[in-house]
């Protein structure tokens, strides 16, 4: 969808019912990102995405098709890419109170911490091209919320290294980088 790029491996179902439940026939794309059906009787058809090629989103898309005779009739379909999110999440344990012998503690999270998410290796997008190099930053300044969170959306999929950069007051710099893989 957001390079027009031709996508090999899509799977593909014409029906003969409009709630896609009699297949017809099932086609899978080649290379070319093409997909051709036996020749079909006159009617209508229904075709409708099985399972999209590695790195991509189904398609809720059902498209309508009137066979008619002697014609060939052409259906575009496009997918976007499958993307995700990582949710960073800061805690530490802060003194709740005295149990009259001790000092007791909790763990909760913490807001106002910053971290930085860098590339652990190369990644691409879906259609083969690199969007980051091994080691690139991705996003600085995360800063964690009211919540002790932060969200980084769509992202492509690979693997990603997620490293503290600032602390808060009465907290430790934790500088062991978390390698998550998406």
């Amino acid at each position: 969808e957001d390079t027009s790029e031709r996508i090999k491996g899509a799977v593909f179902g014409i029906y003969s019912d409009s709630d896609c439940t009699k297949l017809v026939e099932k086609l899978t794309t080649n290379a070319n990102g093409y997909a051709k059906s036996r020749e079909l009787t006159i009617g209508t058809y229904y075709v409708k995405e099985i399972t999209a090629a590695p790195g991509y989103v189904v398609s809720a898309n059902k498209v309508k098709v009137v066979v008619k005779s002697d014609e060939t009739t052409r259906v575009d379909e496009t997918n976007k890419e499958q993307l995700a999110s990582i949710t960073i999440c800061k805690e530490g344990e802060v003194l709740a109170g005295w149990n009259g012998t001790n000092f007791t503690y909790l763990t909760q999270r913490i807001e106002g911490v910053t971290f930085k998410l860098t590339a652990g290796e190369d990644i691409y997008r879906a259609d083969g091209t690199k969007a980051y190099s091994k080691g690139a930053v991705v996003k600085s300044n995360l800063k964690t919320g009211s919540d002790g969170k932060v969200v980084v959306n769509n992202l492509h999929l690979g693997t990603y290294v997620v490293t503290e950069t600032k602390s808060v007051p009465g907290f430790t710099l934790n500088t062991t980088p978390k390698t998550i893989k998406i």
